[in-house]
C-alpha cells in the first residue's frame, strides 16, 4: 500500500507548497504596496520641495537682474522670507568674478548654528563650488558640496543660478554676479523623515555641471533584524531646464517584516489536508485489509461447509447405496413367498370348492399378485438406484404375456362389472426376443391403471332393422 501513501503525501505536500507560495506572495504584495505609498510619499515630498526651492533661486536672480545694484539690507529682506519660508534651504549667497578667475561673497544670509558659504570661490579648484561657478551653463545646477558638512553626517548641496545681465554675449562666456543657495537634502523629506528603515538617494543630473553626482544618502537602520528575504527599490526622477533630480527610495524586506498570519493559516491548512490524505489512504488500507480477512473468513466458511455438504451427501448416496444394496439383495427372499402363496392360491382353486370358497380364494390370489407387482416395482427401482438391475434376453411369446396379464386382472373387472379383453395385431410376430418379466410388469401396471381410473366399459352400438 505505500504507492497510496506516496501519492496521498504527494498531494498533501504538492497543496501545503502551493498555499505556501500564494501566501508568501501575498504577503509580500502588501510589503510592496505598503513601501510603494510610503516611496510615493518621499516623492511627492521631496518633488515639493525640489520644485519650490528651483523656483526660489530663480525668483531670486530675476529679482537681482532687473535690480542690478540690490542694496545688501534688501537682499537681507529677500533672503529671510526665503529662508523662513523653506526650512531646507540653510544659506543664500550673492557671488561676484574677481579678476583673479575668482568669485567673491558679496552677500550672505546664514541660518543659526549651521556652515556658513565660502567668501571665495577659486575656478581652478577641483571639485566642489569650483565646478559649479567655472562652468559654461553654471544656472541652474546642482552639485554635492565636498567642503561642508551641516555635523549630522547628511550632507548639504548647492543650487547656483548666473544673474541675467543686458549684455548676454558676455554672459555666455563668464556670469558676473551668481545667486547661490545651500540645500540641506535631509530638511527636503521633512515629515517622512522618521522612516528609519527606508533608504533614499538623491541624484543630480546634468550634462554640463559634474554629470551625476550622489547629493544626498540616507542608510536605513536594520535595529538587530536578520533573515533579508528581498530588496524593494522605487525610482523617480524630477526634471528641470538644465539638470534633474533621481530620487531612489529603498528598503531592505526582512523576515520580521513580514505578516505571518497568512502564512500560519495556509502551514496549517497545507499540514491539515495533508494530514486529511494520509488518513484516507490508511482508511483505505485498513478497508483493504478488513475486506481480505472477511473473504478469507467466508472462504474458510465455504471450504467448511461444503466439506460438509459433500460429507452429507456421501453419507446419503452411501446409506442409498447400502438400501439398495440390501432391496437388491433381498428381492429374491422377498419374492419367494409371495410367489409361495399365489401358487398355494392357485393349487387351492383346482380344487373341489364352494361358490364363496372360490370367490375367497380368488381375491386372495389377485391381492397376492398385486402385492407382488407392487414388489418386483420397488424391488426394480432399488436394483436401477444401486446399478444390479440385468435386463433378459430371452425368446417369449408376446401373445402368452398379454393373455397371462389380462387373466390376472379378470377377476378384479368383472367385480367393476367392465369386460377386459385383448387383441393383438396379426402384424406381431409370434416370438419375439427380451425380457418377458418386464415387459409383463409393464403390461399388468398399465392394465391396472386403466381398471382403476374406468368406472364402466365401451358401449356395443346397435343397429336397428
Amino acid at each position: 500500500m505505500w504507492p497510496l501513501y506516496l501519492a496521498a503525501g504527494g498531494l498533501g505536500i504538492a497543496f501545503l507548497i502551493t498555499l505556501l507560495v500564494l501566501a508568501w506572495d501575498n504577503a509580500l504584495e502588501t510589503e510592496v504596496q505598503r513601501f510603494g505609498f510610503e516611496s510615493l510619499s518621499v516623492d511627492d515630498t521631496v518633488r515639493a520641495n525640489a520644485n519650490s526651492a528651483h523656483d526660489a533661486l530663480d525668483n531670486l536672480t530675476r529679482v537681482f537682474g532687473v535690480v542690478p545694484d540690490l542694496s545688501e539690507q534688501q537682499f537681507m529682506r529677500l533672503a529671510n522670507q526665503v529662508s523662513s519660508q523653506f526650512s531646507f534651504v540653510t544659506a543664500i549667497g550673492r557671488y561676484q568674478q574677481s579678476s583673479d578667475n575668482s568669485y567673491t561673497l558679496l552677500f550672505a544670509k546664514d541660518r543659526a548654528d549651521k556652515p556658513t558659504l565660502p567668501q571665495t570661490v577659486d575656478l581652478n579648484a577641483a571639485g566642489g563650488y569650483g565646478t559649479v561657478f567655472s562652468s559654461a551653463e553654471v544656472a541652474p545646477g546642482a552639485v554635492p558640496s565636498e567642503k561642508l558638512s551641516s555635523g549630522n553626517g547628511a550632507g548639504q548641496y548647492i543650487l547656483a543660478q548666473a544673474i541675467p545681465t543686458a549684455d548676454t554675449s558676455s554672459a555666455e562666456d563668464k556670469p558676473s554676479d551668481i545667486v547661490v543657495m545651500l540645500i540641506t537634502p535631509n530638511l527636503l523629506l521633512e515629515n517622512i523623515a522618521a522612516s528609519a528603515d527606508l533608504g533614499v538617494q538623491l541624484f543630480s543630473e546634468s550634462e554640463g555641471v559634474g554629470g551625476r553626482q550622489l547629493l544626498y544618502e540616507r542608510t536605513p537602520v536594520v535595529g538587530g533584524k536578520q533573515w533579508q528575504v528581498d530588496v524593494l527599490e522605487q525610482s523617480s526622477q524630477i526634471r528641470f531646464d538644465r539638470y534633474s533630480i533621481r530620487l531612489i527610495a529603498n528598503k531592505a524586506l526582512y523576515w520580521g517584516d513580514i505578516g505571518k498570519a497568512l502564512l500560519f493559516t495556509a502551514l496549517v491548512l497545507g499540514v491539515g489536508v495533508t494530514l486529511l490524505l494520509v488518513a484516507l489512504a490508511r482508511a483505505k488500507e485498513l478497508q483493504a485489509r478488513e475486506l481480505l480477512a472477511r473473504n478469507i473468513v467466508i472462504e474458510d466458511q465455504v471450504t467448511r461447509q461444503t466439506y460438509e455438504l459433500a460429507e452429507a451427501r456421501d453419507q446419503a448416496l452411501e446409506a442409498s447405496r447400502v438400501k439398495s444394496d440390501f432391496l437388491a439383495s433381498m428381492s429374491h427372499e422377498i419374492r419367494t413367498p409371495l410367489n409361495a402363496i399365489i401358487g398355494m392360491a392357485e393349487l387351492l382353486s383346482d380344487t373341489k370348492l364352494s361358490g364363496d370358497q372360490i370367490k375367497f380364494v380368488g381375491v386372495f390370489k389377485n391381492a397376492g399378485e398385486a402385492l407382488l407387482s407392487l414388489v418386483n416395482d420397488i424391488l426394480d427401482l432399488s436394483k436401477i438406484e444401486a446399478g444390479q438391475l440385468i435386463l433378459e434376453d430371452i425368446e417369449f411369446d408376446v401373445r402368452d404375456i398379454v393373455e397371462q396379464s389380462a387373466d390376472i386382472y379378470a377377476l378384479k373387472t368383472d367385480a367393476k362389472n367392465i369386460e377386459l379383453s385383448s387383441h393383438i395385431a396379426a402384424s406381431v410376430p409370434p416370438k419375439v426376443t427380451g425380457d418377458p418379466s418386464r415387459l409383463r410388469q409393464i403390461i399388468l401396471n398399465l392394465i391396472g391403471n386403466a381398471i382403476k381410473f374406468t368406472e364402466e366399459g365401451e358401449k356395443e352400438n346397435v343397429e336397428e332393422g
